[in-house]
């Protein structure tokens, strides 16, 4: 058991977009990479799998945050990407308070655990919301260049 090390496989693959409101071509680096437990003399079937697993990473759809250098409109699926993932961090907020309020209700009824679980929950929610603002109010996550050609 000692034997086995975690290797980490990438690939970083170029996306080239060209931006619909002054159609300059541009691209971005995708970066994907996977981590994999290798034992000493399975490193071929390591790689195999990883290779695989980059494929289906390289095949799904990019959530990357990116905007022309030119005109600095977003890519398409950017904004809706961005929206999602704030959805998301607000919804675990939703969440939290939720679960905040159920667990105060039985805290009064029953004794000082839940008390503190509902202190947790608590807690979670302006983490959630915080995560949000971040998100929401992040810059672009890659660099862009222009494409010659």
């Amino acid at each position: 058991m000692g034997d086995r090390a975690k290797m980490t496989f990438s690939r970083t693959t170029p996306v080239r977009l060209i931006c619909s409101r002054c159609a300059t071509r541009y691209e971005y680096d995708r970066v994907l990479d996977v981590e994999r437990k290798v034992t000493p003399g399975s490193e071929g079937a390591a790689e195999a799998e990883a290779a695989v697993e980059l494929d289906r990473q390289q095949a799904a759809r990019d959530f990357a945050i990116v905007r022309c250098p030119d005109c600095g409109k977003f890519a398409p699926g950017s904004i809706v990407n961005r929206l999602m993932m704030t959805g998301v961090s607000v919804g675990g907020a939703v969440i939290c308070a939720i679960a905040t309020v159920g667990l105060l209700l039985v805290a009064a009824e029953t004794g000082q655990f839940f008390w503190l679980l509902a202190l947790g929950a608590a807690l979670g929610v302006p983490v959630c919301l915080l995560l949000a603002l971040v998100t929401l109010l992040s810059p672009t996550t890659h660099r862009t260049r222009l494409v010659l050609g």
